[in-house]
């Protein structure tokens, strides 16, 4: 069994965490209407005891991939950033770069490190898979899950951004 999960936001969250205490400000770039998906961590860990339980039931639900999302709406990744990092003190700059500069520039940065690795080692917070990622929509749908594993979100999204929010402000 596979369980296919949305980006995770919440305790324990080790993505956004990093980028909170990396950056102050984060440039806005891409896509203004491309949608990504998040869920709670919370709902995917009770995603994963559910499909325990599904499975040690009825074996055939193995085998299968399952969508598993929760209620948080899609958005745009920095519009949803935002909702975070302000209560931290974190901005998300209101100008937009455009996707190809700020691929272009990315690109550069690759090849510039790639021919220095005979003499240092570098590493870059932002690759071309994450810019095509962030530039794209992606939403799912969890129907399959529900049908055949009974899982259903247990945490509203207004509980979950209340309880993230706390998370992240603490970090």
């Amino acid at each position: 069994m596979a369980l296919r999960i949305t980006p995770i936001y919440g305790e324990q969250d080790s993505l956004v965490t990093y980028f909170l205490k990396r950056y102050k400000k984060f440039i806005r770039f891409g896509n203004r209407s491309a949608f990504l998906q998040h869920s709670y961590a919370g709902n995917l860990a009770w995603a994963h005891i559910v499909a325990d339980q599904s499975l040690a039931r009825d074996a055939t639900v193995g085998g299968q991939a399952y969508f598993i999302t929760d209620d948080t709406p899609a958005m745009n990744r920095f519009q949803f950033l935002e909702t975070i990092f302000a209560e931290r003190g974190n901005l998300v700059t209101s100008y937009n770069v455009p996707f190809f500069v700020i691929y272009a520039a990315t690109w550069i940065a690759m090849v510039i490190f790639y021919l220095l690795t005979p003499i240092c080692s570098l590493n870059a917070d932002l690759n071309l898979d994450l810019l095509s990622y962030t530039n794209h929509s992606k939403t799912f749908r969890r129907t399959k899950a529900e049908k055949m594993l009974g899982y259903k979100p247990v945490f509203s999204y207004e509980d979950s951004m209340a309880v993230s929010r706390k998370f992240y402000k603490d970090v």
